[in-house]
């Protein structure tokens, strides 16, 4: 491995620092952006207050003032009502906003056309062709999945020259109100979710509904929607966002082609690394003129591919690095199990400082990939959600199974059966089937959730945001950094049978710390408090297993050198 990191090889080097210059200057620019944009604010329709008024008995003057009071700052209106919401809202203090295809200089922005039905499933239209002055904000709405915008395919967000805010409509699903007050906390967080985790700024509330969406019932107590909007804002002002006032806009970076060629250098030239270290492993040198050879390829397929078919680039350059990154963490996992007690003893360290150095190690691995993928994908189509990270699953996959082989080579190819008979066979076969069982859910639930989340999970994972910053994925701190603890105590105590299963959960730690990043839709912030909040917390309850798996495992020898003729080097 060390002669892949020869000094002299002064192409690659000169890529990595292209390319890492390149991608740290786009994450500067996201930042920058992302940290500008920290106010929310809330809009109700004229229609719906109205339907609040008449169904509970109240004026309409009285629901606007609680309204007001409460936060909401805007009062749409239609083609069909302009003239009577425009005076309305005047009344009552608030600003005029239109919902329909064309927007006036004289409205605060132009949200698509919605039905008047409380409980369509759809109640949002898409933009048919949205035009007007482009000095109006235009509010991209999600769809009720939460997977796209509700805008025309052919829009494209790189050519619109006007303003653009992120908006979150409280369809019917949102809304429900399952069991009075608790069942409200449940509809506000998912409004302290969308603002939090989804950069939405602009919140369209309806009227909440007391059972499930398809009763015709509504909620017409002024103090259910007085608490849920008072506490709502309390929770975004701790993370910093503005709430009751107007809303902020992210002015996401148009797409740079010769920046995203610079940015693809990078995983261009770990990808040759990676070859190169793989099969210097296997005994297979790359002579020095085949590795200059692919690297001059990389540089020329890069700025190919910013210069001519960016949108191409820009698909494969995140998915082939998301699967470099976690193929290194696997790497790193490998140099652990075969010289990490050479490393060990070198620094000297205990057992339990080794599982945090071994976690260090993951970590870097990981977010330096996730970092670059988040660079290579910051620009308004991706930021502002009307494009999505592709391959999730196959990104996650591919390390996954490149560590599982890896590592099968890396401790059984010197056969020592004596560790072999080290273990139970239960032990062993329960460990490998549990892995595997847990492998096959994490890869189902990714992505659009193949499975269902139980309801206790979904209680523990309101909890978690409701007293962290941001809540740590559970695969991560549950179960992927705790193996990684074992993996380290089990190399340690010469158990490749135990080593292997556990290696590979450990894996799974790096593929989803990367996959975190690819929701570039995610604060930048966000995504970094969550991935060491998970790692802090899975370390904890690592090396609390740790203690109960080495006395399971009882008392082993450390390993020795290795067999004469073989190399440290892997």
């Amino acid at each position: 491995m060390r002669k892949a990191f020869r000094r002299d090889n002064l192409l690659l080097w000169a890529m990595v620092a292209i390319g890492t210059v390149c991608c740290l200057t786009a994450l500067y620019r996201r930042a920058a952006a992302e940290d500008a944009d920290r106010a929310v604010a809330y809009a109700i329709s004229l229609d719906h207050v109205q339907l609040l008024a008449r169904t509970s008995g109240r004026s309409l003057e009285e629901w606007l003032d609680v309204l007001r009071d409460s936060g909401v700052h805007y009062l749409i209106g239609s083609n069909l009502n302009e003239r009577k919401a425009r005076a309305t809202a005047e009344a009552a203090g608030m600003e005029f906003a239109r919902s329909g295809a064309v927007a006036w200089p004289s409205d605060a922005f132009l949200l698509p056309s919605t039905t008047a039905s409380m409980f369509s499933r759809s109640p949002v239209y898409v933009y048919d062709r949205p035009h007007g002055s482009l000095s109006v904000p235009l509010v991209l709405v999600e769809n009720w999945k939460r997977t796209g915008q509700l805008m025309p395919q052919s829009f494209d967000p790189n050519q619109w020259d006007g303003p653009m805010v992120k908006g979150l409509y409280l369809y019917a699903e949102y809304r429900q109100n399952f069991a009075g007050e608790g069942a409200i906390s449940n509809t506000e967080n998912i409004l302290f979710l969308a603002a939090t985790d989804r950069n939405v700024r602009l919140i369209v509330l309806t009227p909440l509904t007391p059972h499930t969406f398809d009763t015709g019932e509504i909620v017409t107590d002024m103090a259910a929607y007085q608490g849920m909007l008072a506490s709502l804002s309390r929770r975004l002002a701790q993370r910093g966002l503005n709430a009751g006032g107007e809303f902020s806009m992210l002015q996401a970076p148009r797409r740079s082609g010769p920046l995203l060629a610079g940015m693809s250098l990078l995983p261009a030239a770990m990808a040759v690394l990676l070859l190169c270290v793989v099969l210097q492993a296997l005994g297979k040198a790359v002579k020095p003129l085949w590795k200059n050879a692919l690297l001059v390829l990389g540089i020329i397929a890069a700025l190919a591919g910013g210069m001519v078919v960016p949108n191409w680039l820009q698909k494969l350059v995140p998915f082939g690095t998301a699967v470099l990154a976690g193929c290194w963490a696997s790497l790193w996992l490998c140099y652990l199990a075969y010289d990490g007690d050479t490393l060990w003893r070198k620094a000297a360290m205990p057992l339990a400082l080794r599982c945090v150095a071994a976690t260090a190690g993951l970590l870097c691995c990981s977010l330096a990939g996730a970092l670059c993928i988040g660079a290579l994908l910051a620009d308004r189509g991706f930021m502002l959600q009307f494009k999505v990270f592709t391959g999730v699953k196959a990104a996650q996959l591919a390390p996954i199974l490149f560590c599982a082989a890896a590592l099968f080579w890396v401790l059984f190819r010197r056969n020592r059966r004596r560790d072999w008979r080290r273990v139970s066979p239960a032990l062993v076969i329960f460990l490998g089937v549990a892995v595997a069982a847990a492998l096959v859910v994490l890869i189902l639930r990714s992505g659009d959730n193949m499975l269902p989340v139980s309801q206790l999970e979904l209680d523990v994972r309101s909890w978690l945001e409701l007293k962290l910053y941001a809540r740590p994925r559970t695969k991560e701190f549950l179960l992927a950094f705790p193996a990684l603890a074992l993996f380290v105590t089990a190399c340690e105590r010469q158990t490749p049978l135990l080593a292997l299963p556990l290696g590979v959960l450990s894996s799974v730690a790096a593929t989803s710390v990367i996959n975190t990043f690819c929701h570039i839709f995610t604060p930048l912030r966000v995504s970094l408090a969550r991935t060491f909040l998970g790692a802090g917390i899975g370390l904890v309850i690592g090396l609390a297993g740790m203690v109960v798996f080495a006395l399971l495992l009882g008392k082993g020898k450390q390993r020795g050198t290795h067999p004469a003729g073989e190399s440290a080097e892997t």
